[in-house]
Order: structure tokens, then C-alpha cells, then sequence
């Protein structure tokens, strides 16, 4: 599906250049569970890369920089085992995250403007993930660092409850301690995005007994995304303040 693959790597270099050409890196590509790698210290993808697995750069011990690709549209990629790495730059052309899944010492993580889906626990911490003693910790833990890291950015801010994307006037996400039964989207939003209203991965609020019922959308909206209302089972009313010709509306 992704042309010529990167599929393995033999060599203790230091800077790891990948060759134009390539399109994808496979999974376990430097270092595995069972050998880490000690040498890499950078790793430089062109841009005729599109798609990167999520564990194509685990296990590499000594690496402390990622130039990635500029074609990658969507960002799903684990740093498990990649201690030495404090920082990173996802690049202006991603516009979906899934995840970013890091150790403690990756502490500083630059977005691009663009994004317009993000997972509300995209950007948490190794440790927490593993940790399911405590679930609603969990949770909440995982969102505020994904708010932490979005916010650096100025495009980025919390509008009436919601993460939005001011440039592409996008929704990204309810903040969890804004969810209630009744909900406005902001004025002047224009895109309701993919994961705004995805109740699956609220369980905290579950807890709490807090379950949006109703939205309200402004004229101002002009598409709804695919799934942008997923696992929403309590929700029974979505009214529009528009003209319904106006509106696309994805799955």
C-alpha cells in the first residue's frame, strides 16, 4: 500500500540518513524489545516517506533527535525505549494525531498549526499507560497532558469547554471538566472535528455520571466530521441554529 518499505536496518552509524525513495518505515526497523539500538543518535527521514509505523523508532537508547518527513498526514508513533529523547518536532503537515506515545525524559514536544483531529490521550506518558491501578487517574492524567502540549502552541486555546484549532476555526475535543448535559459549540467555529464528541474515551466522566445530552451548533459550522459523535449513547438532541442545506455532515 505504501510503495518501497523500509523494512531493516544493520549498522552502528551514529546519523541515520533513510534514502530518498523510500515511502514507509516498518515496525522494529532499528531496535526490538529483545536488542535495543545504542548507536543511533538522529534519524532523518525525506519527504518521500508517508506513512511511519507506530513502533518503526522504539528501542533506540541513545537517540536525541527525529527529523520526520513533511508528507506524513497522520502521526501514530511510540518512543518506547528511547530514553535520551527530550524533544521532538512534528511537522506543520500532520493533521491527525493518534498518538505520541513517550517516556518521562521526552518532555517537550512542538506541534505543528494544522492539526485538525487529535485523540484526547494522544500525547501520555509510558508510565501512565501502564499503570491501571488507579483508571480515572488514568484518564484525567492523559488528557491534561495532551492540553499541556497543545497549548504551547498559540494556535491552539479552550473555548467555552472545547480544545479548538483558531486558525482552521476546528473543534478538537471536550476538555473533561467542562462536560455537562447541555453544550454550545463556540461561535465562528466552522468544523465540528472527528473526535470532538467521542464519549468512549470519557470513562473518568463516567464515573462522575456526566454525559453530554444535548448539543447546540452555531450557523457559523459548516461541516461535522466523520465520527465526531461516537459512542455518544446518551446524547438525544443535536439542533442547528442554521440552514441545513449549508451544513455537510460525515458519518
Amino acid at each position: 500500500v505504501w510503495g518501497i518499505e523500509l523494512y531493516a536496518y544493520a549498522d552502528n552509524e551514529t546519523v541515520v540518513k533513510i534514502p530518498e525513495g523510500i515511502e514507509s518505515i516498518d515496525e522494529y526497523v532499528f531496535g526490538n524489545p529483545i536488542e535495543s539500538n545504542t548507536s543511533i543518535q538522529k534519524v532523518i527521514m525525506p519527504n518521500t516517506i508517508r506513512y511511519v509505523d507506530e513502533r518503526a523508532l522504539t528501542y533506540c537508547e541513545a537517540l536525541k533527535e527525529v527529523e520526520f518527513s513533511s508528507n506524513i498526514s497522520t502521526l501514530q508513533v511510540s518512543f518506547e525505549g528511547c530514553k535520551s529523547l527530550n524533544e521532538i518536532y512534528i511537522p506543520e503537515g500532520i493533521e491527525y494525531i493518534e498518538c505520541v506515545k513517550r517516556e518521562r525524559t521526552l518532555s517537550t514536544i512542538h506541534v505543528g498549526k494544522n492539526l485538525i483531529s487529535v485523540m484526547e490521550n494522544a500525547f501520555g506518558f509510558l508510565g501512565d499507560c501502564l499503570d491501571y491501578n488507579d483508571e480515572q487517574m488514568f484518564e484525567d492524567s492523559f488528557q491534561q497532558d495532551t492540553i499541556d502540549v497543545l497549548l504551547t502552541n498559540p494556535a491552539y486555546e479552550i473555548v467555552d469547554g472545547f480544545m479548538v484549532n483558531k486558525i482552521h476555526k476546528t473543534t478538537l475535543f471536550v476538555v473533561d471538566s467542562f462536560v455537562k448535559p447541555e453544550m454550545r459549540i463556540p461561535d465562528g467555529i466552522e468544523v465540528i472535528g472527528p473526535q470532538t464528541f467521542n464519549e468512549g474515551i470519557f470513562s473518568s466522566n463516567y464515573e462522575k455520571g456526566l454525559f453530554v445530552k444535548k448539543v447546540v451548533v452555531p450557523a457559523s459550522v459548516k461541516k461535522v466530521c466523520n465520527y465526531a459523535f461516537t459512542e455518544c449513547q446518551y446524547l438525544t438532541d443535536v439542533i442547528f441554529e442554521g440552514n441545513s442545506n449549508a451544513i455537510e455532515f460525515g458519518d
